[in-house]
Formats: structure tokens, C-alpha cells, sequence
């Protein structure tokens, strides 16, 4: 009963925020103009192993979902300034840039998410993050999140922000679950390999930091 007379008596945008947290299934979830979607998996491997992988970036083509051709567009494949272009196969106009934009020596690093000069629409920034932690048991914990930055009164205006959300969400699983067969194997991952391993992914929700 409590819980409906707070819902009448919300307005439209905390109703829209208390349906987001609950589809989502996402706690600490506010009002904001950044969001930040995780997910994270565990590796049967030691951390150094798996940063000689993920420092590659020439390589993401061999686990991300769908037929994917990387191209690096800087003469550095790891670092600061390294900048790939993800194009979806028989789709000339169809792809991302990435460009890292902080860099942790065998931690984890940030890309900037764009295409040609410009943020990738709809958003007013977006970003990718990979890290790797090392469990008690000397494994990697490798996290994935995304950082939205939406354009001003967007995410109060904009009923899709939910869709956005939770598409961004599933993407991160099947990515996590791509490369924990990847980066294990050396073997890209069949659908049903992807599908087999995505329960293995935990995912994390809204947390921005």
C-alpha cells in the first residue's frame, strides 16, 4: 500500500526512474546524465596471461558477437592514441571508432566510442572500459562497462533510455561471454559457445563511480 501512494504521488520522471531500476534490476540507479553499465567474468587464467590478449587491439574482431572486420587506423595497437575501426561485415557505412583515452599497464585501459569526429549518436559522450582484477585463487576477474553521457534532458525525456540500457547490457554479456572463450581457447566462439558460457557472466548494473 505504501508503495502505491508513493508511485501516485511521484511525478512522470521518478516513476520513469523507479521503472528502469526495477526491469533492470539496478539498486543504486538515479536520475542522472551518465549511466554506466558492468558486467564481469571470471577467466581461467592468471591476469598477465590475459592482458598479452586484451592489450591487442587488432584482435576484438575474434570474440565480439556477429561478423566484425577491425582495422587499426594509428601505427600503435596498444596504448594511448590507439585508435581501431569495427566495421560490421558487407556494410561499407556501418562502424565504430575506438580510441584509447587512459591506459594502466596491466590493468586496463578506456575507448572512446565515436565515429569519424564525432561522439557516437545519440550520445553526448560514450566510452568502453576493460580491467582485469586477479581473483583469490591467482584467476582474472576481467570487468567490462560502458559510459553513457546522454545529451542534456535527454534521459528525462526519452523514453528509449531504457532501451539503450538494457540493449547495452546484453551486448556486455555476449561480449564477456565471447571472450572467456576466446581468450581461453584461442578459438572464436560459435553461437552455441557464446550461449553456453553467458551464464557464467555476472552482471553488474548501473555503477558509476
Amino acid at each position: 500500500m505504501g508503495a502505491r501512494r508513493i508511485l501516485k504521488n511521484s511525478s512522470p520522471n521518478f516513476c520513469k526512474c523507479a521503472l528502469l531500476t526495477f526491469i533492470l534490476g539496478f539498486s543504486n540507479f538515479s536520475l542522472a546524465d551518465i549511466f554506466c553499465v558492468s558486467a564481469q567474468v571470471e577467466l581461467d587464467m592468471p591476469p598477465e596471461e590475459t592482458w598479452e590478449i586484451m592489450k591487442d587491439l587488432s584482435i576484438s574482431d575474434k570474440y565480439l558477437p556477429g561478423n566484425r572486420r577491425v582495422e587499426i587506423l594509428s601505427k600503435n595497437t596498444s596504448g594511448i592514441g590507439a585508435h581501431r575501426r569495427i566495421h560490421k561485415m558487407k556494410s561499407a557505412d556501418n562502424y565504430v571508432d575506438e580510441t584509447v583515452i587512459n591506459w594502466t599497464e596491466g590493468e586496463g585501459f578506456t575507448l572512446k566510442l565515436h565515429k569519424d569526429d564525432a561522439v557516437m549518436a545519440p550520445f553526448g559522450r560514450a566510452e568502453f572500459t576493460f580491467n582485469i582484477d586477479q581473483t583469490t585463487l591467482g584467476r582474472s576477474l576481467v570487468g567490462l562497462t560502458t559510459i553513457y553521457e546522454m545529451p542534456p534532458g535527454m534521459l528525462q525525456a526519452d523514453a528509449s533510455t531504457l532501451s539503450i540500457a538494457k540493449h547495452s547490457e546484453n551486448k556486455l554479456v555476449a561480449i564477456a561471454a565471447g571472450m572467456k572463450h576466446y581468450y581461453e581457447t584461442g578459438i572464436r566462439p560459435t553461437v552455441l559457445d557464446r550461449e553456453r558460457l553467458i551464464s557464467e557472466v555476472e552482471r553488474v548494473g548501473i555503477k558509476c563511480s
